[in-house]
């Protein structure tokens, strides 16, 4: 049987294709790139200065939600108008957040929009904080008010939200403890922005080499469509160039890291969970267990893919040895 010269083959997930077909050598910039291409983000705001208009709108967003504050034990109507306030403003703080995370991502080096997500961010904590009195109000509603809520017809949109509200009952805080902690979400984004910056932004990538000699520029960016090589050597020179650079700032890293870990188990604790594992599962009802076993089974499962990848005996990174 013959087999098409340019059929992708699947290999550990990945779809690859012969060579180095249709990989530039060179990162084009954005400017000579089609539009069809790129990110339209002015299907969200046409303009910066729409984005900045937009911004002025959010005081008065913020304090309609305000408004119900201590009102929440007035009438289930009141409940509601709370909530749908707060979903629109959430709504909007979701446009306002995307558009802004979104142009910085096109380019992590621009001070425009490193300051525009800067805005961005402070909006949405502020948004939180003051937001943040609604569920330890409504906790401390009658749970039989609460079950009812959980089939009343003028709930019909927030039915599975107060069945997770009383679910999460216990790591709710009281409205002051709430506040506190939503004032810290600009401060908690910290160590994911460094990383960006550093490794979107200030790393710089030698080029990856096939067996001819030649070159590819290497990025993050272009790391997937390098992985996605038929030249297997290509593949194991992207995987080993971009490793080897990450090696060189081992220490930042881990410093990163450590902050991360430290800022995950503060919230843990406040919110009063065993671990950090449990803290980001719990949330979604997921049981500890099916971590550890997919786990488990990704690792033991994990032999053969290395073996036909051709298994690296050393790595600059220890926990990712088997090179693509």
């Amino acid at each position: 049987m013959k087999h098409k010269p340019f059929a992708p083959l699947i290999l550990s997930g990945l779809l690859l294709f012969p060579a180095s077909a249709g990989i530039a050598a060179e990162v084009p910039n954005r400017s000579e790139l089609p539009p069809e291409s790129l990110w339209q983000l002015s299907h969200i705001y046409p303009t910066d200065s729409a984005w900045e208009k937009a911004l002025e709108e959010f005081p008065g967003k913020i304090k309609a939600v305000q408004t119900y504050q201590g009102k929440l034990a007035d009438s289930p109507k009141t409940v509601l108008a709370c909530l749908e306030a707060r979903d629109e403003l959430s709504q909007s703080l979701g446009k306002v957040y995307a558009y802004a995370r979104m142009h910085l991502d096109t380019d992590q080096t621009n001070g425009q929009y490193q300051a525009m997500q800067g805005k961005a961010q402070n909006i949405l904590t502020e948004a939180g904080a003051a937001a943040s009195f609604i569920e330890p109000e409504l906790l401390a509603l009658p749970e039989k008010t609460l079950q009812g809520y959980t089939q009343d017809p003028l709930f019909q949109n927030y039915h599975v939200y107060f069945k997770e509200l009383i679910r999460q009952k216990a790591h709710t805080l009281s409205p002051a403890e709430e506040k506190i902690l939503a004032a810290t979400g600009a401060l908690s984004a910290s160590p994911q922005n460094i990383f960006g910056a550093l490794s979107y932004g200030d790393m710089k990538f030698p080029a990856a080499q096939n067996d001819k000699g030649e070159t590819f520029a290497l990025s993050e960016g272009r790391f997937g469509t390098l992985l996605r090589s038929g030249d297997q050597s290509l593949r194991k020179s992207a995987f080993e160039t971009l490793l080897t650079t990450y090696s060189e700032y081992r220490t930042t890293y881990a410093a990163l890291l450590s902050a991360s870990v430290q800022k995950d188990r503060f919230y843990a604790a406040q919110r009063k969970y065993p671990s950090n594992l449990e803290a980001s599962l719990q949330p979604n009802a997921i049981p500890t267990a099916v971590y550890h076993n997919l786990n488990f089974h990704s690792q033991s499962k994990s032999a053969p893919a290395s073996s036909l990848c051709g298994h690296q005996e050393k790595s600059p990174w220890p926990f990712r040895n088997s090179s693509l």
